[in-house]
């Protein structure tokens, strides 16, 4: 087993345990997925999560998603509702964070 298997083994058991991560629809395609709208600006919110969710944080293996970060700017289908991907970062070597804003056109 590679060093990757192992630590993709270990994020299966721990970090995308049922608690975490549940299954969403991205880009019409099933995967486990944690998203989190208590971001505003990029920062830490207080508000009520009912009350502001133009800003979403989705985190998601790369090895459902693809290991490609995807582009500012493009647009993801997110449970139905397309938002817009105002910046992705790698978080290790088996997850790729994606803030998302509301897509307004």
């Amino acid at each position: 087993m590679s060093m990757y298997d192992a630590v993709t083994s270990d994020l299966d058991e721990v970090v995308l345990a049922d608690e975490w991560f549940v299954e969403h629809l991205v880009n019409e395609k099933k995967m486990l997925a944690l998203v989190h709208s208590g971001y505003l600006n990029g920062q830490q919110s207080e508000v009520s999560l009912g009350v502001m969710q133009s800003q979403v944080a989705l985190i998601v293996r790369r090895s459902d998603f693809g290991n490609e970060l995807p582009a500012v700017g493009a647009l993801i289908n997110l449970d139905g509702k397309v938002w817009q991907i105002r910046g992705a970062q790698y978080l290790g070597y088996a997850l790729i964070k994606m803030n998302l804003e509301e897509n307004e056109a």
